[in-house]
């Protein structure tokens, strides 16, 4: 009669590779479903300009502050696919912030985030909040589509 230690070592040997098999397949499933967030930040001079035009389809938050540019942080968060792709996407400027100046009014936009993206039949699931930093004194248009919180 063999031990019950013995028994038990003797019958795991074989059952190793499934449970380790197993043991990383929970762990790689867990790892796909994770959020991925990335703060990217883009530094815009006024040129003259005397006001800032935000046309964005995310939330915008609007603070002032002591410098004599426009700050702009892209707060990004998806939930449904890995680091690599969040990095892809903002290789492929999903997330670039586009100025433009007319009429003293400095407009600033994120076209490519219009688009919606998927990925092997599932689309992308993201979160995006910009927030803006720029000097005091300077007036804010927020469009129509845009969240503001000021």
């Amino acid at each position: 009669m063999k031990p019950l230690i013995g028994e038990i070592i003797t019958n795991f040997y074989p059952m190793k590779r499934y449970i380790i098999f197993g043991l990383l397949a929970m762990f790689s499933m867990t790892q796909l479903e994770a959020q991925v967030t990335k703060s990217l930040v883009k530094s815009i001079p006024l040129d003259g300009a005397t006001a800032v035009s935000l046309a964005f389809e995310h939330p915008v938050l609007t603070n002032t502050w002591n410098e004599s540019y426009v700050r702009v942080v892209a707060e990004v968060e998806i939930s449904n696919f890995t680091d690599a792709v969040l990095k892809k996407l903002i290789e492929a400027g999903r997330y670039n912030v586009i100025s433009t100046l007319e009429n003293g009014t400095l407009t600033l936009s994120c076209p490519k985030l219009k688009t919606k993206v998927s990925i092997g039949g599932k689309e992308l699931e993201e979160k995006v909040v910009f927030k803006f930093y720029a000097p005091a004194g300077l007036n804010f248009v927020v469009a129509d589509n845009s969240v503001p919180s000021f």
